[in-house]
């Protein structure tokens, strides 16, 4: 007969106290308290936004990756033309400059961690889009093997590593997916429909795509939303209000889309995934598009944005210890 060890990976434990940091599944029994106790997340519904640490340059259509305590920026805009090669690492509390990039860009994606990463593609100030991608170690740029089709504003697999990845759409309304194996990029499904500055989560097996401005810019945004199985897209449940460049966090499974623009004004909303749907959550405190972000959909982060700021935002899904009743 299977047990309780056999299926969650560890026992219940007999504690005089709850523990300070347990894992979501964890069960244990009080002897204090005599009681049956566990852990389980707080829901999408659960979570708050508060301030983090500000960018040390203000800056929107930037790219980034990484989690809520270790996360990078890079590239972006100050302003129209004034294209970066800014590059900032945060430790959970403040930013801090680090060298920058090769190549100036805005609206390029990020994919990886704060210790090996990737920005893909953009647009440079001469107007040009590039297919140039460039690889972080944790503490320089390098630049690596370019995508076959030169784009910005596309999605990507942000938790992808450094030899698994998918980036798909781009400007202007593109549907091409394109797969990188850690030396060279291979043109695999399309997306059902082509579209630019969308929410991208996931790994390259197991992502998703969501939203976006189907018209090549400057459009109203769409509702659209499609997973990713590792060789096709499938269309699922669409997010609640349409709109393009907002900031995106987690999995196939469960993700975070927030911000982002109708065409016409700038959105606060964020909506959480579950897997099956989209659920209104917890407004960001700034309303803003071509935003970034990356982490977790428990434990996510938001930086940068226009009108082009400092200001992050970190998102946090509180984890309760509740008693367990047998009936």
């Amino acid at each position: 007969m299977a047990t309780y060890k056999n299926i969650k990976g560890f026992g219940i434990q007999y504690l005089d106290s709850d523990p300070t940091n347990p894992i979501t599944g964890q069960v244990w029994y009080n002897s204090t308290t005599k009681a049956l106790k566990g852990t389980t997340a707080g829901g999408a519904t659960a979570g708050t936004w508060a301030s983090g640490g500000n960018m040390n340059t203000a800056m929107g259509d930037n790219a980034g990756f990484g989690i809520q305590t270790a996360a990078v920026t890079a590239g972006g805009t100050t302003g129209a033309g004034n294209y970066q090669n800014n590059s900032e690492l945060y430790n959970g509390s403040s930013w801090t400059a680090t060298p920058t990039l090769n190549s100036p860009r805005r609206a390029s994606t990020g994919i990886g961690t704060s210790t090996a990463g990737y920005i893909v593609a953009g647009q440079t100030s001469g107007g040009g889009v590039i297919a140039q991608v460039e690889q972080w170690n944790g503490s320089g740029w390098t630049e690596t093997t370019d995508t076959n089709t030169a784009t910005r504003g596309r999605g990507a697999s942000a938790s992808g590593t450094i030899t698994a990845a998918i980036v798909f759409g781009g400007h202007p309304s593109r549907a091409l997916t394109e797969s990188w194996n850690g030396s060279a990029w291979t043109e695999v499904g399309d997306l059902n429909e082509g579209r630019m500055l969308m929410g991208g989560m996931g790994v390259q097996t197991s992502a998703l795509a969501s939203g976006g401005d189907d018209g090549g810019g400057g459009g109203s945004g769409v509702v659209s939303v499609e997973s990713w199985n590792g060789s096709a897209w499938t269309e699922v449940n669409n997010i609640g209000t349409a709109r393009y460049g907002g900031a995106s966090a987690g999995s196939q499974s469960s993700a975070l889309y927030s911000s982002g623009s109708t065409g016409s004004g700038l959105l606060s909303q964020v909506e959480a995934w579950n897997g099956t749907s989209w659920t209104e959550v917890a407004e960001v405190g700034t309303a803003k598009r071509k935003t970034c972000g990356a982490g977790v959909a428990t434990l996510a982060i938001k930086m940068g944005g226009q009108p082009n700021t400092t200001s992050t935002e970190e998102w946090t899904v509180d984890q309760s210890n509740n008693t367990i009743t047998v009936s």
